[in-house]
């Protein structure tokens, strides 16, 4: 759990505990956007959580995508739309690439 925020690390055992007490799946098998750490810092995280039983034993497999770039796009085309939308002049936005 390294990637855990400090802020849920002591809840992530408590987490596997109850799902191996109850078989009750809530994240196992799913894919869930989460808060990973990084570098002292939190980031947006996509989670994809599987369970494989090898040998009557069962192992628990993440798979992790960083969202930070994804988010940072979506803010910013927010808050362009916010500009387009309260603006009374007309304009256009070019990015440091040139793209309109």
């Amino acid at each position: 759990n390294f990637i855990t925020p400090p802020s849920i690390r002591s809840k992530h055992d408590e987490f596997l505990a109850r799902y191996k007490r109850t078989r009750v799946k809530r994240v196992i098998g799913t894919s869930k956007e989460v808060e990973g750490w990084k570098g002292g810092k939190t980031f947006p995280l996509l989670l994809h959580l599987r369970e494989v039983v090898v040998d009557g034993e069962p192992n628990y497999f993440g798979f992790l995508k960083d969202l930070s770039e994804q988010k940072a796009s979506e803010r910013m085309m927010y808050l362009n739309n916010q500009i387009i939308q309260n603006s009374p002049l007309s304009f256009i936005s070019i990015n440091e690439v040139g793209l309109v």
